[in-house]
């Protein structure tokens, strides 16, 4: 990957990013439905921790469960799987107090994009630093959407990257111009919650194949 503009000197601190995913495992006999009812497994969601130089560290937090069969009404009883990422947060945020010299990322996925993730890492004082995937374009106080209001942000800069092949799609080299606005959103309690949020989106893109990323820190 290159980036056009260059940025400004790194810290002489450490830098540890945490990601965050779920994936089948098979590691039980107590089973639950995956996406679809008649499939068996559990579910494993791993916070692992790598450096800025992709080097993995290892595992610090996991959340493993077996989902409840929904009800005759269509619910699904059972804890509320969002809270994994809180609970990942939570986790690196600790580590974050005990290593103070080194930086903390969370790095999460669109699933994580809930008010909530936020609101707890606002509560813990910032801890460690989180990037989250947005997955819901939400309306902004002043009126507005979020995704409009950074696009009509200046352009910071420019990066490329080489798109490998994958669900339909060929290969091609992609440009994307980078925005960034600081936002302000309102929580469940109508409390304003202040959040920078980056957008990447492609430019001279093929027809139906434009590709954009944008997330919140």
């Amino acid at each position: 990957m290159r980036i056009d503009k260059p940025a400004s000197s790194a810290s002489a601190s450490t830098r540890w990013c945490c990601a965050c995913r779920t994936l089948p495992s098979s590691t039980s006999t107590v089973l639950g439905p995956l996406c679809y009812e008649a499939q068996r497994d559990l579910y494993l969601h791993p916070t692992y921790v790598v450096t800025p130089d992709r080097e993995l560290l290892g595992v610090t937090n996991a959340w493993t469960w077996a989902r409840e069969f929904k009800a005759a009404d269509g619910t699904r009883p059972g804890a509320l799987e969002s809270m994994r990422w809180i609970e990942s947060y939570e986790r690196v945020a600790e580590q974050a107090l005990r290593l103070g010299q080194t930086r903390h990322v969370c790095v999460c996925d669109r699933e994580s994009d809930i008010m909530a993730l936020l609101v707890r890492a606002r509560e813990l004082n910032h801890a460690a630093d989180y990037l989250v995937r947005s997955q819901h374009n939400r309306a902004l106080p002043e009126d507005g959407k979020l995704w409009e209001k950074v696009g009509q942000a200046p352009v910071l800069g420019c990066v490329r990257f080489e798109l490998p092949a994958g669900r339909g799609r060929k290969a091609r080299s992609v440009q994307q111009q980078v925005r960034i606005e600081r936002v302000m959103l309102k929580d469940s309690a109508k409390v304003e919650l202040e959040v920078t949020c980056v957008m990447a989106a492609e430019i001279d893109a093929p027809a139906r194949a434009s590709s954009r990323w944008s997330g919140a820190c």
